[in-house]
């Protein structure tokens, strides 16, 4: 859907020896070797990162952050195979609105649609930068940021 949204479709690397891309077409899926622009929205998840604040039930504020942390380690898991072998195995916890994601109107609307039901034409739109640097990972970002006379409608802040 990306692909479609931007005219064009949109291959990602498998295997970078030798090239094998994965390439999205509005109809179909298939392989290929010619490159094609890669649009990579992620960024790291570490553990203890700042994640969203939200107010609790006593009143107070949580803040709600990534957990990286061994599920089993591998002292944990040699007995299990007879001290043959040894894995460990990490465990991650984190709440979807940490990282990069999409809201869609039901995030906060129960009625409205939710991203199932949202067209990519309508969740990829212009960009607009705001400089907040300075601002700390739960500062309050003000209009007082935004350049005079900015057209907002229609755009992606």
């Amino acid at each position: 859907m990306l692909a479609h949204a931007l005219g064009r479709e949109l291959r990602v690397a498998l295997d970078p020896t030798p090239p094998l891309y994965l390439a999205y077409h509005s109809q179909s899926t298939t392989l290929g070797t010619e490159p094609m622009p890669f649009i990579d929205l992620s960024h790291p998840l570490e553990n203890g990162m700042p994640g969203f604040r939200l107010k609790n039930e006593q009143g107070g504020v949580t803040e709600f952050s990534v957990q990286i942390r061994p599920f089993i380690t591998h002292e944990q898991s040699r007995p299990r195979y007879n001290h043959q072998a040894e894995f460990e195995i990490t465990e991650m916890t984190l709440h979807t609105s940490i990282g990069t994601y999409l809201d869609s109107p039901y995030h906060r609307h129960r009625n409205r649609r939710d991203i199932s039901q949202l067209d990519l034409s309508e969740v990829i739109l212009p960009g607009v930068l705001i400089y907040a640097r300075g601002y700390g990972p739960f500062s309050e970002v003000g209009p007082e940021v935004l350049p005079d006379n900015l057209d907002m409608a229609g755009k992606a802040i």
